[in-house]
């Protein structure tokens, strides 16, 4: 994490970020390799920690097994929600249940059926309906070190398609270095 006193502009936006909520539902941290942004997302996810709004992490790095793997990251995110929020545990169940290969399925199916329709379906399709008046947090840390750049790049895609439908239930902080697959989705006009 970073150092107490280091990077405490960055911080500070991306706090007044996930408080201040609103349409803009996705923040992309980027830069060059050792630039920071895995500490500072770590400094952030413990803060979210203890304010009880950090819904899920995923933290990829290259080389390391499942932690490079697509395949991964939207069970690991549906698992750590269930934790969170308990009453989607039944939600997730029943989407597994009725599609037992889902884990398979395109990336969007599984993030849509897994994370985003479990959580709906708990805290109302309305955000200013949440019973508890917070945010939720997702931080998906080193996405350039996935080892499926084209799944990585449909997942982009898919975040601001979904941010844009406002389907997104949660707050998004995704960190990265600038590299095209991602850029490319990212500056898309569409």
């Amino acid at each position: 994490k970073c150092q107490e006193g280091t990077r405490t502009e960055v911080i500070a936006v991306i706090k007044k970020l996930i408080k201040k909520g609103g349409n803009c539902r996705i923040c992309w941290l980027h830069g060059p390799a050792g630039s920071g942004k895995s500490a500072i997302s770590q400094t952030i996810a413990e803060w979210c920690v203890r304010k009880e709004i950090l819904a899920a992490s995923f933290f990829f790095r290259r080389g390391a097994g499942d932690r490079s793997s697509i395949a991964r990251l939207v069970p690991t995110l549906a698992h750590q929600l269930s934790s969170f929020l308990p009453t989607t545990k039944q939600f997730i169940c029943d989407a597994v249940q009725k599609e037992p290969s889902i884990t398979q399925k395109p990336i969007r199916r599984q993030f849509e059926k897994l994370v985003i329709d479990p959580t709906r379906a708990v805290t109302g399709s309305v955000l200013s309906a949440l019973p508890w008046k917070k945010p939720m947090v997702i931080i998906i840390d080193a996405l350039d070190e996935c080892d499926d750049k084209e799944s990585m790049s449909e997942f982009v895609q898919m975040l601001f398609e979904l941010q844009k439908m406002h389907r997104l239930p949660f707050w998004i902080l995704v960190a990265s270095r600038i590299e095209d697959h991602i850029t490319k989705k990212i500056n898309n006009p569409a």
